[in-house]
């Protein structure tokens, strides 16, 4: 991971996590924690080493993807705590990787903006994203049938 050592960060980020306030949505919860990730970064000069070695070498890679994944469980765990179904605890901690992920190469490819700044815009790209899927009328899931959740028709091309 492009920050401290793995588990630092995980311990961070589950404290963090815990200690949001109780009315925060799940992905609010995340986005709350990660905003004080960078009390456990490395230096800006490493990371920047870090991630070109890493980005040279499909092994390496590899490795940081099943951090990220390990750390992405933590996270989902740390939701199911305080409450939250474990599938949608799961996909939050998923989506919030993925604004983490992005707000942190971003961070470390344009370090001019601080990186709450990155991670803002990586959240508000999630939105844009999401508020696309569920206005467009797209098809439904399977599991939206099966669960008697309304099923909408795809708009018809005229």
């Amino acid at each position: 991971m492009l920050f401290a050592g793995g588990e630092e960060l995980e311990a961070h980020l589950v404290a963090g996590a815990a200690a949001a306030p109780p009315e925060l949505a799940p992905l609010e919860v995340l986005l709350s924690a990660f905003a004080t990730a960078q009390e456990v970064f490395r230096p800006l000069d490493f990371l920047v080493q870090r991630a070109a070695v890493i980005a040279a070498s499909p092994p390496l890679q590899e490795r940081e993807l099943i951090k990220l994944a390990s750390l992405a469980t933590a996270l989902a765990t740390a939701l199911v705590s305080r409450g939250v179904h474990e599938r949608t605890a799961q996909f939050a901690a998923d989506m919030g990787m993925s604004v983490l992920r992005m707000a942190s190469e971003g961070w470390i490819t344009d370090n001019r903006r601080p990186f709450a700044a990155h991670l803002r815009s990586a959240a508000e790209e999630l939105r844009r994203i999401a508020d696309q899927v569920t206005s467009d009328g797209g098809p439904p899931c399977a599991d939206d049938q099966r669960n008697g959740a309304p099923v909408h028709s795809p708009p018809q091309n005229r």
